[in-house]
């Protein structure tokens, strides 16, 4: 084999290579990363961010999620990045940290909100549902009863 023989096997080498190698190289650099804010709590931001093979796609995935505001005596009381967590489809809420019609940003789309309580109190020696039907937070909770100062039919 000459020497012009090992130039053109080189170069073919090296062109197999390259055809190989740079659009592999491309595809993994052509990832775009979307970063974005959720509330955490009722005074915390978190630090989000999403990656997507281009800025459309990552911006599809940018979500906040927070406790469904509407249901009374939530077990769910995370608020945070993402959609909501498999399994809390009746006590989770997500929204779109990026609005795609306006095209802008939507941060902090998952605002805090005061949890809703259903309650009960004792009258007249049986439990009773307080509040049916009303949004009452927790520190609107009230049950009645005698004054401390009440003792049978007096009060002392």
């Amino acid at each position: 084999m000459g020497s012009n023989s090992i130039t053109l096997v080189h170069s073919l080498v090296v062109l197999a290579v390259c055809t190989v190698l740079i659009p592999s190289a491309a595809a993994v650099n052509s990832n775009y990363t979307h970063n974005f804010t959720c509330f955490t709590n009722k005074t915390d931001i978190a630090k989000c961010s999403v990656v997507g093979t281009n800025e459309t796609k990552a911006k599809e995935k940018a979500f906040c999620h927070s406790p469904l505001e509407s249901v009374r005596n939530n077990t769910f009381t995370e608020y945070g990045c993402g959609k909501c967590p498999a399994g809390s489809n009746n006590t989770c809420t997500q929204c779109a940290a990026w609005d795609h019609t306006a095209n802008k940003t939507a941060d902090d789309c998952n605002t805090w909100h005061e949890p809703l309580y259903n309650y009960t109190c004792y009258h007249n020696n049986t439990v009773t549902q307080c509040a049916v039907g009303k949004n009452i937070t927790l520190s609107q909770i009230r049950c009645f009863g005698p004054a401390r100062r009440y003792h049978g039919t007096t009060l002392i």
